[in-house]
Order: structure tokens, then sequence, then C-alpha cells
């Protein structure tokens, strides 16, 4: 039950199609901590999950893969651009930049390529294991419309309370017949924090230690993981004003969370 396109952000979506071409419920738990007033204040203005200090690192300067990226496209977005100073992983890009929406899709291939090569996502850099990373934003006409996209649409079927790591109550939901969760969410201060695949339930015991030293100072989000197949797709979408950012990572939850903790205004 591959779930990956009903999460991850329309625009990481289109970015990955065009390379290879060329809410519910849940029980809440306690509220992660905040950091300092200044820090969450500076934060919000860019639109940025933040890390504990000890976690997440950097100078402060954008990677060059990124201001390479953003600078390949006419600057046309009408939003407040912010951008992440980590990459985890990736060393070619592909970007797209509109009135409305801006992403950023990285991959790791086995040699650098130049922005928006048709080469990406193609031949030796088209295997699903060089998708890498993403970022990016979509701007929304009206509130209703940008609450639906981090709102969190629960699974059919009746769900059964369960208790994570830490002592988080969570829901889980099962396949009729079976007693391995196909689904796992839980509250995360104004988060929904969503899991699903096979190892669901062992994924979400993992994502709440990961979790323990991450803060979001928006207001509320959606973060969603998948573990279908044996892969694991994350992304991260919080809404600042009139805007949805996103970071996404194909292969490593942390990497999602360090570039949202990384997450600051450009240029």
């Amino acid at each position: 039950m591959n779930r990956m396109f009903r999460w991850w952000p329309a625009a990481m979506v289109a970015v990955a199609m065009a390379a290879s071409a060329c809410g519910g419920s849940v029980t809440t738990s306690a509220p992660l901590p905040h950091p300092t007033l200044r820090t969450a204040v500076k934060a919000g203005r860019a639109g940025a999950v933040v890390a504990s200090p000890h976690r997440v690192a950097g100078s402060g300067d954008w990677p060059t893969l990124v201001s390479r990226a953003i600078t390949a496209a006419p600057m046309s977005f009408a939003g407040t651009l912010v951008a992440p100073t980590i990459v985890p992983r990736g060393n070619s890009a592909t970007v797209s930049i509109t009135a409305d929406t801006y992403s950023v899709a990285l991959y790791q291939c086995p040699t650098a390529l130049p922005i928006n090569s048709s080469a990406i996502g193609i031949g030796s850099c088209g295997a699903p294991s060089n998708l890498a990373e993403a970022f990016g934003a979509t701007t929304y006409p009206t509130a209703a419309v940008l609450q639906q996209a981090t709102r969190y649409q629960t699974p059919p079927g009746v769900p059964v309370a369960t208790t994570l790591a830490g002592g988080v109550h969570a829901q889980r939901w099962t396949e009729p017949g079976s007693a391995h969760p196909i689904e796992v969410a839980w509250r995360a201060g104004g988060w929904h924090v969503v899991v699903a695949g096979a190892s669901a339930l062992a994924t979400a015991q993992a994502t709440v230690r990961l979790l323990a030293s991450y803060h979001w100072p928006s207001g509320q989000g959606l973060l969603t993981v998948d573990t279908t197949a044996g892969a694991m797709h994350a992304s991260l979408q919080w809404a600042v004003g009139d805007t949805v950012y996103f970071t996404s990572a194909s292969h490593d939850l942390a990497h999602a969370l360090a570039m949202a903790a990384a997450m600051r205004r450009y240029p």
C-alpha cells in the first residue's frame, strides 16, 4: 500500500516527474519543548523548524548547490523564499520557480550534473536511490485551501489506541484480517505525525525518539513517513502566513528534519 504521493507535496512530485521525463483527530501527546523566544521569532519569520543546537549545526551559509539551483531559474516567486543551509545528500538538482510555487529536488548522481540537466533522473542518475532530498513552498489564495494542504486525512476503519516510546499516545490502523498496523498517527504539539507501511509501528517508535530534540515554532504542520516496500520517504509541511513550506527526503527521516531545521530566508 504505497501512499507516498498522497503525502509528498505536489511541487516535489512535479519536479521529480519533470526530471524523469527530460484532518482527522488523534490522541494528543505532551507538547514538545519550545526554543528560546528570540530563536522562535527568527525561525518563524523564515518559516523554519528549529532543532536543538547539538543535533543540527551549520555555518549559516547556503551550500553551493542550493545557491546554484535557486539562481538557475528566473526569480518569479511572489512569497518569501527560504532554503536550507544544510543539505545532507545530493550533488545535482532540478528547480522550478513560478509566481506561487518553487521547488528544488536534489539528486545523488555518479557525477555532479548541471542544474536542470536532461540527464538527471535517467540513465545512471535515474535509479530511485538517486533521488535524495527536496524543499520548496506553495502560496495559497485562501485560508481554507491552505489549511487543507497540511490537514491529516485518517485512513478508513476504526483505529486502536497504542502507546509509543516515552508514553506518547497514538492511534494505529490495520488491514482487515491482519494484526500488523499499516498506519500509526499521533500529535506532537500542533503537528500531526503519521507513519505508514509494513514497518509502521517500529518506524513510529524510532520517529518518536528522533523527534525528542526537534522543535516547531510554527503553530501546526504535518510530518509523514512512508516505509512501503522497505524504503523510507519522509516529508514535513508547515504553514507560515499564506505559504506552506516543505522539506522531504527519499531515504532518511533525519535528513528531512535537518533541512527543515536549517531553513532560513534566502538570500
